[in-house]
């Protein structure tokens, strides 16, 4: 099997258990913190700079920096292909420690909200009776409708 067919393989497997989870009621939040190629390089310098994080960043670390490009083409195609109507990714700028954990914050506060008014209003109790799979909750579709679904991007006025 090449390298391609166990990353599909994999996402495949990813999916589905994504949607037995989702559909099981759980709530799934997934988050993709975003460097630039400029980020990465800058923090992997400052980094080896100081002597109490030094030790952090290895050859390999830089290795893998020289095929950045690589990595993220890899990379959005596996957003795009699990990213789905039951669990979808939310993108954030990881450059900024602050700005990251207040938009993670924001985005698990509001999702958290949003299950508990839908809870409130029996969302969890009620099931589709005609043809469906046992145990879908009204308003959820098969994650196999949604692959490829955009991830969603956070911003933020902050």
């Amino acid at each position: 099997m090449t390298g391609t067919a166990r990353l599909e393989t994999a996402l495949d497997e990813i999916n589905r258990l994504e949607q037995m989870l989702t559909l099981d009621g759980a709530l799934l939040v997934k988050f993709w913190f975003h460097l630039s190629k400029e980020a990465q390089r800058k923090r992997l310098r400052q980094l080896e700079e100081d002597p109490a994080t030094a030790w952090r960043v290895t050859q390999t670390d830089w290795e893998r920096f020289s095929q950045y490009d690589r990595y993220r083409k890899v990379s959005e195609h596996v957003l795009r292909t699990t990213s789905t109507g039951n669990a979808p990714w939310t993108v954030v700028a990881g450059a900024h420690e602050r700005y990251r954990s207040v938009a993670v914050a924001t985005v698990l506060l509001n999702a958290m909200r949003k299950r508990l008014a839908a809870d409130d209003k029996g969302f969890k109790t009620r099931l589709i009776s005609h043809g469906s799979a046992p145990g879908r909750r009204v308003g959820q579709t098969s994650c196999a409708q949604h692959v490829g679904a955009a991830p969603r991007v956070h911003q933020s006025g902050l």
